[in-house]
């Protein structure tokens, strides 16, 4: 397993200068990448997705990566997005954020496009949804490794969560993903949005 670069201390303006100047490169890198688009909408105007949550429990995390203590008054968000693009391509974004302003990217852990190629949703013991697909994408951004596993490009993975009701304002029950042979990561908690268009039968 390759070790992340260590995460950037938040004290001073020339520090706050220096993450301002990381994030603008990660912006330019995923611009710049131009990632593999997926022709196929079979699912981008049935299913979006918005979720985003903070890493609590590293427990849930297995391979546990090597990250190095994070700055004080600062958290690890994950958030997750569906369709990108108006395409089937879900995006995973793990990223360090103020503590008091955890929608706010400081500094990009990883990120990586997953090309969704099917969907699973059941009722039953509870509403939860599967998301499998293959990653197509984990440009280099503020982490030089990719993310803390290292390339995930190419792996067949899935997204999951369970939620209470689709809507506007949806809580996501362990929400996580997995990159086969490599990976299963979760967090406990997520709040976000969820529409889903037609009958569940029908994915």
């Amino acid at each position: 397993m390759k070790t992340i670069m260590p995460l950037p201390e938040v004290a001073t303006p020339n520090r706050r200068a220096f993450l301002k100047g990381l994030g603008m490169l990660g912006a330019g890198s995923v611009i710049c990448s131009q990632p593999a688009v997926a022709a196929s909408a079979k699912y981008a105007h049935r299913f979006q997705l918005f979720a985003e949550g903070t890493v609590t429990d590293f427990s849930l995390v297995w391979p546990t990566p090597q990250v190095p203590p994070l700055p004080a008054g600062t958290v690890l968000r994950v958030r997750v997005e569906f369709p990108i693009r108006g395409h089937d391509l879900l995006e995973w974004h793990t990223f360090l954020a103020p503590q008091n302003s955890p929608n706010q990217s400081l500094a990009v852990l990883t990120l990586f496009h997953m090309r969704l190629d099917r969907i699973g949703l059941s009722e039953t013991p509870a509403p939860h949804f599967g998301l499998f697909g293959q990653i197509i994408d984990n440009p280099v951004v503020d982490n030089p490794n990719h993310s803390p596993f290292g390339d995930l490009t190419g792996r067949v993975a899935m997204g999951y969560a369970q939620f209470d009701a689709p809507g506007d304002n949806t809580t996501f029950t362990m929400l996580g993903g997995a990159a086969a042979g490599d990976h299963a990561t979760a967090i406990r908690s997520a709040t976000g949005s969820l529409h889903i268009d037609g009958t569940w039968q029908s994915f």
